[in-house]
């Protein structure tokens, strides 16, 4: 069942979001003002690290005033795990699981921090958990067989893994590299 947002959730997410799209274009102009001044390319490196850790904080500060915006923990979970802040990705993932335990975008992305973290069980879980949730998302059941074959070492169970994706008519991008991994095992004799 889903739950219906009041007029003032939806003015709230839809404030979000304005500000969000704001500075993801001011970011991106500030960047293209930089570039070309300097007569250089996009920036990268340590600039794009700075403007990540920038936005994190006008998460962080619009959180503080929203403290149970999902959204909000998900933007701020995301742009830790493209800072590589892998534990306080986890945290503020785990917030948000809380608040909406059926996301399968909260349960992927825990997934694949505590794959990060090297807590394959749990991440193989939180895989499972995005599957279960939806079906269709088949790059949960990628990453599980992934962790299987090159953390685990289980041949047989990433063979199953990959496998089963395979059968479920997965988009070229994702049957290409399990086709790859089930070619890979049954070369070396796991089938």
């Amino acid at each position: 069942m889903e739950a219906v947002r009041s007029r003032k959730e939806t003015v709230v997410i839809l404030f979000f979001w304005l500000i969000f799209g704001g500075m993801v274009v001011m970011s991106m102009v500030n960047l293209a003002l930089k570039s070309g001044e300097s007569g250089q390319g996009a920036a990268t490196g340590p600039q794009e690290a700075v403007s990540i850790e920038e936005r994190i904080r006008e998460v962080k500060a619009y959180l503080k005033e929203n403290p149970d915006s999902a959204e909000a923990l998900v933007a701020l979970g995301d742009l830790y795990f493209e800072s590589n802040q892998v534990d306080e990705g986890i945290e503020v993932f785990r917030k948000a699981e809380k608040i909406e335990p059926g996301s399968v975008h909260i349960q992927n992305d825990l997934g694949m921090l505590y794959q990060k973290k090297g807590k394959y069980d749990l991440a193989i879980e939180k895989f499972r958990t995005a599957l279960k949730l939806d079906p269709s998302h088949l790059n949960s059941l990628f990453h599980i067989g992934l962790i299987y074959r090159y953390n685990l070492g289980d041949n047989k169970k990433a063979l199953e893994a990959f496998e089963e994706l395979l059968s479920k008519n997965p988009e070229p991008r994702v049957a290409r590299m399990a086709a790859e991994e089930v070619e890979k095992i049954k070369a070396e004799g796991g089938s």
